[in-house]
């Protein structure tokens, strides 16, 4: 069961023309901020035990990143459509139990506004908010399934290029 759950919002991307929203690249801004949220978390020995994330290509590149700032293998990548699509936090919730299994300290990396009001309903701010790159990491209730985990602790928040 998840006890921390680390909220990546994926790094910026490139607006190319005549490209589709899921097939938006990153930009060199964006690789660099997914580099400098990596290297924090090598930093403070953070590595998690499953990575959750939305196969959009901004996304994926984003995870690909931290693995390889991590030392990670890419097969630790654990891709669900829905977080591209999720129209609200509950989505993610949904997701969230059903993929991170026995996974202790858990990232999912996804998009907004669902990823940002999954911050605002565990930790139950309003005034929070995650811009491109920035991470967010939740300290979750013990024993406490993730659908109720409404009384969560924000640990650390790493804004982006930071």
């Amino acid at each position: 069961m998840t006890t921390e759950l680390w909220l990546l919002r994926h790094a910026h991307a490139a607006r190319p023309e005549h490209i589709a929203d899921f097939d938006r690249p990153l930009s060199e801004r964006g690789k660099a901020e997914a580099e400098a949220a990596g290297r924090w978390l090598h930093k403070k020995s953070l590595v998690p035990d499953c990575i959750v994330c939305s196969p959009a290509l901004r996304t994926l590149s984003t995870a690909k990143i931290i693995c390889r700032q991590l030392n990670l293998p890419e097969s630790l990548l654990i891709t669900d459509a829905r977080i591209y699509d999720a129209a609200d936090d509950q989505v993610l919730i949904t997701v969230l139990s059903e993929k991170s299994g026995a996974c202790a300290k858990t990232l999912l990396i996804g998009h907004n506004p669902a990823l940002t009001e999954l911050l605002v309903t565990l930790c139950q701010n309003p005034r929070l908010e995650l811009p491109t790159a920035a991470l967010a990491l939740v300290k979750l209730p013990k024993n406490r399934p993730l659908t109720s985990a409404k009384a969560a602790k924000l640990l650390a928040f790493h804004p982006p290029l930071a």
